[in-house]
């Protein structure tokens, strides 16, 4: 009976140190992912001026990796992302994709100055009005995504 005794509690020894050693090795390789990750990033940061997000629901965030910051917040299920100029946090849950980009990939053109007159909707359609220039524009509306038409293109931009 001693010597049966003694078997369990060598056999409860070695399955706590079988998951003290599993957790260990998970430890490891979330550290070992995490410094990969951080030196994909140091390497690509220099060749790809965007770091692109793609959520679950289809859109697109960009930002400039020049002063580019991550952090992990709430156990690690949310992701902070700041670029010097804008912060954003997302639910790491809703983030399909991140990649490097070499142009802004939000799918949103800057505004260039064309002849001819800019009609101005929002995104659901909504007419807002006719502007001759940008300026008078960005004095108009607030700030928001539109759909721009003037001179047979249309194109969304971004109002700041």
């Amino acid at each position: 009976m001693l010597f049966c005794n003694q078997t369990n509690r060598n056999s409860n020894n070695n399955t706590r140190y079988l998951l003290l050693l599993k957790k260990g090795l998970l430890m490891k390789r979330f550290l070992l992912s995490s410094a990969i990750l951080m030196l994909a990033l140091a390497t690509s940061a220099d060749t790809y001026p965007y770091l692109s997000f793609k959520k679950t629901d289809g859109t697109a965030v960009t930002f400039g990796v020049e002063s580019l910051s991550m952090t992990f917040t709430d156990s690690g299920s949310k992701l902070t992302v700041t670029d010097g100029s804008t912060s954003q946090t997302f639910s790491v849950a809703d983030i399909a994709k991140m990649f490097f980009a070499t142009s802004n990939t939000t799918g949103i053109s800057e505004m260039t100055t064309a002849k001819g007159d800019m009609q101005v909707y929002t995104t659901s359609g909504t007419y807002v009005g006719k502007f001759a220039n940008t300026r008078s524009l960005d004095e108009a509306v607030e700030p928001g995504i539109y759909l721009v038409k003037q001179n047979g293109k249309t194109r969304k931009i971004a109002v700041r």
